[in-house]
């Protein structure tokens, strides 16, 4: 079922959005994107249809990345760079507080932590995320199975990530 969701996923992308010579999305396919995503991240629907939105969004992200790599603009572009940032930002967190799984496993560690060492990705984008994961499981006592717990602790080394201090 994953495997036909993201399959139809690209078919969409490659259908919906227009690709440049190099067989790459362009920059605005990519904007609209991300524009989407980050407006549907905000709606005020009920729980269950708001974590299927946000597990699309991660499969679009992921996607993309997979496609062509995280994508990181020149700095005249520094507001589509700001809006990709925030976006998977937000994203990545709504997704660690739905469905961690998703984020916290060996291929998308793998895959995120090629984009870092590629320095397409900011790891400050995930350190905000992961911090915010951790506070929540270790302070507020939220339980977490011990191979969620694993797969943390292999993404914050995979990722070289230090993250900021969560004190009870």
């Amino acid at each position: 079922m994953k495997f036909l969701f993201s399959f139809l996923l690209i078919i969409f992308c490659f259908s919906h959005f227009s690709l440049s010579q190099t067989n790459t999305l362009s920059k605005d396919s990519i904007q609209k994107i991300f524009e989407e995503i980050n407006s549907s991240n905000k709606t005020h629907i009920g729980e269950e249809k708001r974590k299927l939105i946000f597990i699309t969004n991660f499969n679009k992200i992921i996607d993309v990345i997979k496609f062509q790599g995280y994508p990181n603009f020149d700095s005249n572009n520094k507001k589509l760079n700001k809006l990709i940032s925030n976006t998977t930002q937000s994203t990545f967190l709504q997704i660690l507080q739905t469905s961690p799984e998703l984020l916290l496993n060996e291929e998308i560690i793998s895959i995120i932590k090629k984009e870092i060492s590629g320095k397409r990705m900011d790891a400050e984008i995930l350190k905000f995320v992961l911090s915010v994961f951790q506070y929540d499981h270790n302070c507020l006592n939220i339980p977490w199975s011990l191979d969620l717990e694993n797969q943390f602790y292999i993404a914050i080394r995979e990722w070289n990530i230090k993250l900021y201090s969560s004190k009870k």
